[in-house]
Order: structure tokens, then sequence, then C-alpha cells
């Protein structure tokens, strides 16, 4: 019992110096397709569906045609977030950041029970193992962008049923309801909560790790220990086959049963990493710095392994594997944006775990300890260069929400403007899916665009052809969700003026674009003009 209070004491301050680190990315905003959930939300609002809309995803998946999204939980809690702050981004980012503190606590607390003793050396390994995952830099993708909440609610009950379990003393006690609850909590946040039934399994193998029990036997008991959990899965699967035809496939069109026999899958996704790896840490000093050390850490782990925590530490191992293969076969490849951290946030938890179950190790006087905070040094350094691009992308929205705003009230009626906004930036999501959002209430006043088109880059080409059928006398008189389903007909117009985000701007700035031409002219006149004012172009 006396290390207990050194554990708990250590976890306190922990908190508030990872929370202090969190801090600039509550005080930010929304980008890409958090802008999705108001329009959702707003229209519902309007029709007087708000609420039950929302409850009704328990039954069924996301209004996303191109996927097979069971995730409820999170989207009540978009809707909760929506009816009580509107467009007030503190709150929202705030659910977020606390599920990822959280989570990291957690993952501390898997550490050490899977590395089984109270000494200094396993609070620092914890501690070191939790820092490498709150400041893991893809996985900030959850923490800091509200639309990957899914993901945060499912690494977090996932690894609460993990630890909840370890915490059971015999079957279906109330730690064991417990984690059975977190894992169906899991479940209705994302599909990446199945890493969980395997994990319980080899859990309960590491459980019995001082049973005379062959390996076979060991096997075997393992998995009537998770029987419980093993159910609860299938009834899962078969729920999502009754909703959308399928129990395994999440995006349409993926099939992993299929992609996980395929070579040349495999092989695809393979040659998307290092594109990947290059978006996400941008600066080459970084990216070698990083294989560097993480090969040392291996050198020195292996040298220095420390035999008596064999178990925990190949127990770790296989949770952070196994979340990786899990997900593997639902990915065609990696995007070569680097967007797309927020997939590893569940192998980020189980890397920390791993993280602190061998830097709590007593090997050579705690030397496996000090390179545990190496790690978490090293994290930290290349996590805060992720985290204040973050800060910079909300703020670089901010912006553009307001300039819509003041450009809105300063045109006459006869004018319409076009404003490009960036897909991306650099490996944060930015405008993509976010167009109708940041043109209409709570994020404006009121629907701005009778005035304004806020469209990406990639888009020109469309609209272009979209103005020459009339868009703009229909966006002056039909509601700006109606458009899809009624269609453009009428007289070609082309905006009166053009506006764009320069890649170094803190506003908006004009693009200069001759009224009196054709469609194709206009086109080319406007992706000039784009480059002569250094905007984003793709």
């Amino acid at each position: 019992m006396k290390g207990v209070p050194i554990h708990r004491a250590a976890l306190a301050v922990w908190v508030l110096v990872m929370a202090g680190w969190l801090a600039p990315l509550a005080s930010g905003y929304f980008l890409s397709d958090d802008f999705v959930i108001f329009a959702m939300f707003g229209d519902a609002e309007e029709k007087g569906t708000l609420l039950a809309s929302a409850f009704a995803k328990f039954g069924s998946g996301l209004d996303v045609a191109s996927s097979r999204f069971y995730r409820p939980l999170p989207h009540v809690s978009f809707a909760a977030c929506y009816v009580l702050f509107g467009a007030n981004a503190v709150p929202w980012l705030l659910v977020n950041l606390a599920a990822h503190l959280a989570t990291a606590v957690l993952v501390a607390v898997l550490a050490w029970q899977l590395h089984g003793d109270r000494t200094w050396r396993s609070v620092v390994g914890g501690l070191a193992g939790a820092t490498v995952f709150v400041a893991f830099a893809p996985g900030l993708e959850a923490a800091a962008w509200v639309a990957a909440r899914y993901d945060a609610f499912a690494t977090f009950f996932s690894l609460a049923s993990c630890v909840a379990f370890v915490a059971s003393n015999r079957r279906l006690d109330a730690a064991a309801w417990t984690s059975l609850a977190a894992f169906a909590l899991a479940f209705l946040s994302k599909e990446s909560a199945a890493v969980v039934p395997p994990a319980i399994v080899v859990l309960a193998i590491w459980r019995r790790r001082g049973e005379s029990l062959s390996t076979v036997s060991r096997i075997s008991t393992a998995l009537v220990d998770a029987w419980p959990w093993i159910a609860l899965a299938v009834a899962y699967l078969l729920l999502r086959a009754g909703i959308f035809g399928t129990p395994f496939e999440v995006y349409a069109g993926s099939n992993p049963e299929v992609f996980a026999l395929s070579p040349e899958r495999w092989a695809s996704l393979a040659g998307s990493i290092a594109p990947w790896v290059r978006a996400q840490f941008p600066d080459v000093g970084v990216r070698l710095a990083l294989a560097v050390m993480f090969a040392a850490t291996l050198a020195i782990a292996i040298a220095l392994f420390d035999r008596r925590g064999v178990a925990g530490t190949a127990t770790a191992l296989a949770l952070a594997a196994g979340s990786l293969l899990i997900l593997s076969p639902h990915l065609g490849g990696l995007q070569a944006d680097g967007s797309g951290g927020r997939l590893f946030h569940m192998t980020g938890a189980f890397l920390g775990v791993l993280a602190g179950v061998v830097g709590g190790g007593a090997t050579m006087r705690g030397i496996a300890s000090g390179l545990a905070v190496f790690v978490a040094t090293a994290t930290v350094m290349t996590g805060s260069a992720a985290r204040d691009r973050w800060v910079q992308a909300h703020g670089e929205m901010h912006a553009i929400a307001e300039g819509l705003g003041r450009l809105h009230a300063g045109l006459d009626a006869k004018d319409y403007a076009l404003v490009v906004i960036p897909v991306v930036r650099g490996s944060i999501p930015f405008g993509l899916n976010g167009q109708a959002g940041l043109m209409l209430p709570p994020v404006q006043r009121q629907s701005i665009a009778d005035r304004i088109l806020v469209q990406t880059s990639g888009e020109l080409a469309d609209t272009a052809g979209r103005f020459g059928r009339g868009l703009i006398a229909n966006l002056r008189n039909v509601a700006l969700l109606e458009i899809e389903k009624k269609g453009v007909d009428g007289p070609a117009e082309y905006p009166t003026q053009v506006y764009c985000w320069p890649n170094a701007g803190s506003a908006l700035v004009p693009v200069h674009v001759p009224v009196e031409i054709d469609g194709h002219a206009w086109l080319e006149s406007v992706r000039a003009g784009l480059d002569a004012r250094a905007c984003a172009v793709h």
C-alpha cells in the first residue's frame, strides 16, 4: 500500500502538467467536417427533429452514403453540444480533450497493472507511456478536431474496458460488468472498438501467467474467461448486419475480408506509409531524429531486457500490434497529405502502454525508466510542433468564418462573391466538407448563401459549370441545403467578386477576375488569380 499514494500524487501532478500542455487547443475553433455537423443539425432543428433524429442513430448508421458507420454515442454528444453551446467552440473541444487526457490516465494505469508492482520505476514508466500517448502527433487529430470525437470516445472506452477487466478478481464481478459496459459504449462510439475482444483474450492469458498450464489450456481457459466479451462482439456484428447488410464492411466497397487475403492491397498500403509519414512530420530533421531515437531505444531495450517483465511486455506488444492488424484491412491506403492520424489513436494508446511497461523495468537500476523518459520527451517535442499547427489552423478558420460575415455585410444586393478556401492545411483537415456549414447559422447569424458561396479549389471546375446553369440565381431564392435536391436551372451568371485564403495569410484577399467572360475563360482567370495571390490550390 505504501506505493499507492505515490502513484496517485504523481498522476495528479502529471494530469495538471499535461492539461497545461493541451490547453492551447482548448481555445481553438472548428474545422472541415465540424461544419457538416452544424449544417445537419441546423436543418434538423428547422424541422423540429434535432434530438429525435440524433437518438434515432442508435438504430441506424450515420447519414453518409459512402460509409457503414455505426457511431451513435458521439453523435448524440454532438447534438447535446449543439443545443447547449451553439457555435462556441471551446466546450466542444473540451469534450475531446477531456476524453484524450482521461484515456492517457488509463494508459498509465494499464501499464502499472501489467508491470505488476508499485516502485518508483513503474511510476515513471507508466507516466512516460501516458505522455507518449498524449503527445503522439498523429493521435492529436482525435483531440484537436471535434469531428474526430468518434475516435476519442472509442479509445477511452476500449482502454476502460481493458483496465476494468484486469482489475476483476472473478468472473462477472462488479469490475467485469464495468468492463462489459465500457466495451458496449466503445462499440457505440466507433468500429475501432473491435480491438477489445482480442485484447481481453490477451489480457486473460496474461492474468493466468503464474499458473502451470500448457499453451493450449492457457488459451482455452482465456477464451472461457473472455466469453461474455466475445458474445457481446457477436451481438454487435449481428446488429451491423441487420443495419448495413454486412457485419464487417465499414467503408463502402472496402471488402476487408478480400483485402486481408490480397498481397496487392497490402503492398499498396505499405507504399502509402512513407508519403504519409513525410506529410505528418514535414521537417526532415525531425523524421531523422525520430528514426534514430526509436532505433536506439529498441537496441537499448533489447540489451537491457527485463525477463521479469516479459509477460507484461509481450502483452502490451500484442495489444499494439493487434490494434494495427484489425485496422489495416479497412484501409486502401494512407492519405498522402498526412491526414487521418485519428485512425491510429487506439494504436497510440497501446504503444503508450508498451512504453510504460518497458519503462518500469528494474534492469540496471532504472536505466529503462530513463529511456522511457527520453522517448516521452522526444514525443512531446515533436507533438508540440503538431499541436501548434493545429492551433494555427483553428485560428485561420476562425478568421475565415468572421471574415465571411463581414464580407456579406459589405456586399451590395447585386453583387455575388465566391470565396475559395484550402482543402487541408498541411496534414490538418481544413475546408473539405465544411463549405455549407460556414455559410449557415450558427456559424453565421443568418445564411449568407444569397450573396456568398464558399468552395474549395478542387471544386472550381464543377462550380464554374453550375454558375453557367444558373446557380447564383437559385442561391438567391432557394435555401442552401435545398439546392442539391432541387437542382439548378437558370441564366448564366458569374460572381462579381472572388476572394481566397492565402497560404500565409490572416485575412481573405481579393482575386482580380474579369466579369464579362464566358465560363471557361472565367475558370482559367480564377485559377491564375489564385496563383497570383499565393492561395492554396489543392
